[in-house]
């Protein structure tokens, strides 16, 4: 794994947990190996995931998976945050629709306005998880399943079903649902890969080295991680490394060449040509637009 001196806190767990208090900014990003939900009330809060900035605004609610490097780094005054974090396996146990969970696992957050929250569910949550009672904190699991589902149902574009309903082979429910099951089925083991990637993305990875971190073959580990997320394990790798260096720009004054060695590309054309796919533009023009204050296009 990488020195934290690139700026990120090692990886950790922190298990099913909930707990509320004042945001305090980050010094650094900091991941750990769980999917988060954040509440906002009275106030927007601001993160940096990877290189993008991201806001929950008053009253929304964000979840993704911690493993990508994230950051608090603005909230308005006033504002009150309620954390709750969940192991990533009992995510993956609860068959989320296939855009909801590759869009977890390719380390983009669901954000949307609090799911039909009631006002005190949250305290609840927190108490029945901290009494150390199964039934209360079953009864917690299960509303906690129920928030997520629609979250990631209002928290997606609105032309996700229609657009594969659309570009759909089979056209049936019943073709939806075995593709959510095998996508499901792959998703422990897609969730390792991805972890393993996003972790060692600054080194020379290699399609075999993931594979091997789940004790596959590289060609059933490049169908697995697929099915789960959408993407290719190649892709997600550059995606990884591009997040990290846009982060780099925004957070360091180093040379672009050096970045783009921290970051893990190979040479600086590559990092350029990468930038290039995914973000429609040079890193230079990158940090330039975000020191000028605008945003991506």
């Amino acid at each position: 794994m990488p020195p934290v001196e690139r700026g990120v806190l090692a990886a950790g767990r922190h298990g099913l947990r909930c707990w509320h208090g004042a945001p305090k900014l980050m010094a650094r990003a900091h991941r750990h190996d769980d999917i988060e939900l954040n509440f906002a009330a009275g106030g927007f809060l601001t993160y940096l995931f990877g290189g993008t900035h991201v806001t929950v605004p008053d009253g929304g609610m964000a979840a993704f998976w911690g493993i990508t490097p994230h950051q608090l780094t603005a909230a308005s005054p006033g504002t009150s945050l309620h954390w709750l974090t969940l192991p990533l396996g009992t995510c993956l146990r609860w068959r989320l629709p296939a855009a909801a969970r590759a869009r977890l696992l390719g380390g983009r957050p669901l954000i949307a306005p609090a799911p039909s929250i009631p006002g005190g569910q949250l305290a609840r949550w927190e108490d029945d998880l901290a009494a150390g009672h199964p039934e209360p904190r079953a009864i917690a699991l299960l509303e906690i399943e129920a928030c997520v589902r629609r979250l990631a149902y209002e928290g997606l574009p609105a032309a996700t079903d229609t657009a594969d309903a659309a570009a759909g082979t089979g056209a049936s429910d019943a073709g939806a649902s075995d593709a959510d099951a095998d996508g499901a089925r792959a998703g422990p083991a897609a969730a390792r890969m991805a972890a393993y990637l996003a972790t060692h993305c600054h080194e020379p990875v290699r399609v075999a080295d993931a594979a091997a971190s789940v004790h596959l073959h590289p060609h059933h580990a490049m169908a697995v991680f697929r099915a789960a997320t959408g993407t290719t394990v190649l892709e997600y790798l550059t995606q990884c490394r591009v997040a990290e260096a846009q982060r780099l720009l925004l957070t360091t004054d180093r040379t672009i060449a050096a970045i783009a060695a921290d970051a893990g590309f190979g040479s600086l054309s590559s990092c350029y040509a990468a930038f290039r796919r995914v973000c429609g533009r040079s890193p230079g023009a990158y940090r330039h637009t975000r020191q000028d204050g605008r945003q991506d296009g």
